[in-house]
């Protein structure tokens, strides 16, 4: 569907397609996936990672990308931080992160420093794309609990 992007309000069609996850789909994904990620560490990895499961890009459940469905119009574009909802939902899968991290204390982040460069601005120690001057990699944001703290992971853990 073309939407017209000149002067146009907000565009949702909630409901028209995808779900919203289950607190079950959501345990279940945290519960079930002891690794974050495999190699190739890319949406062709299907099985065995929680980053593919929470992202959507693997099981049945795919949790980030349905509620970009769900929600519809703009929220299903590449212009969805355009809709205020882009915001609360990645601060859910932030949360989902953390409860995932949380479960699995000893699990690595992966691919790690050493990894090929083919896997650059993957890697642990890789900057991380900001409009920022200050270079921020995933280690530096990996310990989440030094900046914020959930009240709502208990029930997911």
């Amino acid at each position: 569907m073309e939407l017209n992007r000149v002067n146009r309000p907000l565009v949702r069609y909630l409901g028209g397609g995808g779900s919203l996850p289950s607190r079950a789909n959501v345990r279940k994904v945290i519960h079930e996936n002891p690794v974050y990620d495999k190699a190739p560490y890319n949406a062709a990895q299907s099985t065995g990672g929680a980053r593919n499961s929470i992202e959507g890009w693997a099981g049945e459940e795919r949790i980030h990308n349905n509620v970009h469905v769900w929600v519809g119009g703009d929220m299903g574009l590449s212009s969805s931080p355009n809709d205020p909802v882009f915001f609360l939902h990645h601060c859910n899968v932030d949360r989902l992160w953390a409860a995932w991290q949380a479960k699995h204390p000893a699990a690595a982040y992966v691919p790690a420093g050493n990894a090929s460069d083919t896997l650059k601005f993957h890697r642990i120690d890789d900057p991380m794309y900001s409009p920022f001057p200050e270079k921020v990699t995933p280690r530096d944001v990996l310990n989440y609990s030094q900046y914020y703290k959930y009240d709502t992971l208990g029930d997911l853990l």
